[in-house]
């Protein structure tokens, strides 16, 4: 037999044994992402000169699992939007690293390793760059902690089938790095939950979080991130620590034809300062399921969360009365319309901030794949 022939049928039979275990591979491998494209106008901004805003905006985000084993996957994700505002994973038309035709930029933003034991059933182990862990409030649920903020660090959880009038159970317990010194302290936090679904429609939940020193060693850098918080004279401490407690209740009809979801929360920071408010509410509900409208009313005090992690949807992050109310349209399998629009305005005006509503009007079309 010739070399070259050899060569040929040894690289054929390679293949042939490799196939299986490539086409193996790919299929532990799954991808998935969405893509969204907003029309948006925002009125009564108050700043100087007071003027209204109208943009068009879009969100990319690609996201990849694969299963390593049976009970361990590594995932990432990619997303458009400035690294810098993990709040915000938009990117405006003709806005910064856009303008003028330039090119969009794309940053990592889920990086993570998860390990599900087989020996130890419900429980689940994460770390590196992940989704916040825990129950969202079903109608509106950012106030606290925005969705598109991915926390770095460490989190364990357990979850399973309850037993008579609890269906479903799950908590968690989560410690999160904030800032890395090399020659200084460390900014951490702890985020831990607790939930049930109960067979008559409830869920009850209880999320904490609790925030060591933001500023350790002096490093002011979150400041920068403050969107309402209240500070000292000098601008460069936050007055209040933060230990917001988040209760959450909900209640979902279980009859087809009552597609109804009613929702409240209570949040109260349990370190604020005197003097500083340090609780909010809020209350909500929903009709329908894939196609759906609903609204929802918040009362929010200055320091009642910690607003740079908080929701940037409204005009105001923390310090608000405000109200949502949406619509949802499905177009086709995982393609809908959401019409939406929220009106704010301060709890408490003071120096900065003047009185008067504020108003924000969305239309976004989603497409998931």
């Amino acid at each position: 037999m010739r070399p070259a022939t050899a060569l040929l049928l040894g690289i054929l039979a390679w293949a042939g044994l490799a196939a299986p275990a490539r086409t193996q591979d790919l299929d532990r491998l799954h991808f998935s992402g969405d893509f969204r494209l907003r029309a948006e106008s925002s009125h009564g901004l108050k700043t100087s000169p007071q003027h209204d805003r109208y943009r068009g905006r879009l969100r990319l985000r690609l996201a990849a699992d694969y299963q390593a084993t049976a009970g361990t996957s590594i995932g990432f994700r990619v997303r458009t939007g400035n690294s810098d505002d993990p709040n915000n994973p938009h990117q405006d038309l003709g806005g910064t690293g856009g303008s003028n035709f330039d090119s969009f930029a794309l940053s990592l933003d889920r990086a993570f390793l998860k390990y599900v034991p087989d020996w130890a059933e419900g429980w689940w182990l994460v770390g590196g760059k992940f989704g916040r862990p825990g129950y969202w409030n079903p109608v509106y649920g950012e106030l606290v902690w925005d969705r598109d903020v991915q926390p770095e660090g460490l989190a364990v959880g357990a979850g399973g089938d309850g037993g008579g009038a609890v269906q479903a159970w799950d908590v968690f317990l989560a410690d999160y790095i904030l800032t890395e010194q090399a020659g200084g302290e460390e900014a951490t936090m702890l985020n831990a939950g607790a939930h049930a679904a109960f067979a008559d429609g409830f869920d009850a939940a209880l999320n904490y979080y609790f925030y060591g020193d933001v500023t350790p060693d002096g490093n002011r850098g979150i400041l920068a991130d403050n969107a309402g918080n209240a500070t000292n004279r000098a601008g460069n401490q936050f007055r209040s620590e933060f230990g917001v407690l988040n209760p959450i209740l909900a209640w979902r009809s279980r009859d087809p034809e009552l597609p109804l979801t009613i929702s409240g929360e209570y949040v109260l920071n349990l370190r604020a300062a005197a003097g500083v408010g340090d609780r909010g509410w809020a209350l909500g509900a929903a009709w329908g399921g894939d196609a759906r409208i609903y609204y929802q009313y918040q009362s929010i005090e200055q320091d009642a969360i910690f607003s740079a992690f908080a929701q940037d949807d409204f005009l105001l992050t923390t310090n608000h009365d405000s109200h949502v109310l949406g619509w949802i349209v499905p177009l086709a399998e995982d393609v809908s319309l959401h019409l939406w629009g929220m009106v704010s305005a301060p709890h408490r005006s003071g120096a900065g901030l003047p009185p008067g509503d504020r108003y924000r009007f969305r239309l976004d079309l989603n497409l998931c794949f």
